[in-house]
């Protein structure tokens, strides 16, 4: 009688392949979110280190803010500050000149710290401009040691002042009429100093030969004022350059100048190529 095969299914299993069976049906059982159940230690590892990061991101977030506003802050005062030059006499021009500094380092800062446009920035800038430029033209007395040197503070400072002159042509009239007219003053005060001065080439300085002011009291003030009169009118010239239309202005205020100073030699050394002869020089 032929012997029928058993099926490998119901056989007697080895206790190996019993244990594996058994695995597979317990698997098979599993609900569909277990496989997910091994990632609950890693979750629990990243969440104290999620809200770690998130308040050390807050505390930046509130820090650059106070460094925002600190920045503003010092920005203005340092506007402020500035623009009392004129009336606050007790104010020194080292340290004006130690304010535009700080004003520009902190302007720097702000830059750095803001993505918004710099239209803002630059309408800011230009409002304080104006305000430096009518503190100039309207408040200081360019017959005074000190408020003459204010302007060439400003334009070795302040990158947008010399910008704001070149498209106001009319206000770089006005300044280089103030400096004209201190030359007059100067003239007016001490008759025939600046006309007796002579140019030494070896050395690169002017030098006053009248004996009524060479080595007398009050000379060094007096000579200081006129070499500050003289850097400052020639230190804002340039901005005429800015278009043809306003050559005019500085072609006739190189013409007032030199007319006061009446000294071709001196003139010549001033102005260079721009020297212009006037009846005065003889």
């Amino acid at each position: 009688m032929e012997e029928t095969p058993q099926n490998p299914s119901t056989a007697q299993d080895d206790p190996q392949t019993a244990k594996l069976r058994l695995e597979i049906a317990t698997l098979k059982k599993r609900l569909p979110w277990e496989p997910y159940l091994n990632f609950i230690p890693l979750v629990t590892a990243l969440v104290p280190t999620a809200a770690l990061m998130f308040s050390f991101l807050q505390f930046q977030t509130s820090q650059q803010a106070e460094q925002a506003k600190r920045v503003s802050s010092q920005i203005q005062v340092d506007k402020a500050e500035i623009l009392k030059f004129g009336e606050d006499k007790k104010q020194t021009l080292s340290k004006v000149a130690f304010l535009f500094g700080d004003l520009k380092i902190a302007l720097t800062s702000e830059a750095g710290d803001k993505i918004r446009a710099s239209i803002e920035q630059q309408d800011s800038k230009r409002a304080f401009t104006k305000a430096l430029v009518s503190l100039i033209t309207r408040d200081l007395d360019f017959d005074d040691a000190r408020d003459i040197v204010f302007p060439n503070i400003a334009r070795a400072q302040w990158d947008d002042y010399q910008d704001y002159l070149k498209e106001n042509p009319g206000e770089l009239k006005v300044i280089l009429k103030a400096y004209v007219n201190a030359l007059r003053s100067l003239d007016l005060k001490n008759p025939k100093y600046v006309q007796t001065m002579k140019y030494h080439v070896d050395t690169g300085q002017y030098i006053v030969v009248n004996d009524v002011y060479k080595d007398k009291e009050g000379e060094k003030p007096r000579f200081r004022h006129f070499q500050d009169i003289l850097d400052g009118f020639t230190d804002q010239l340039p901005a005429a350059d800015s278009r043809p239309d306003v050559k005019t202005i500085k072609t006739e205020s190189i013409r007032d100048f030199s007319d006061i100073l009446c000294n071709e030699v001196v003139a010549r050394k001033i102005f260079a190529a721009e020297f212009i002869w006037t009846k005065c020089m003889g």
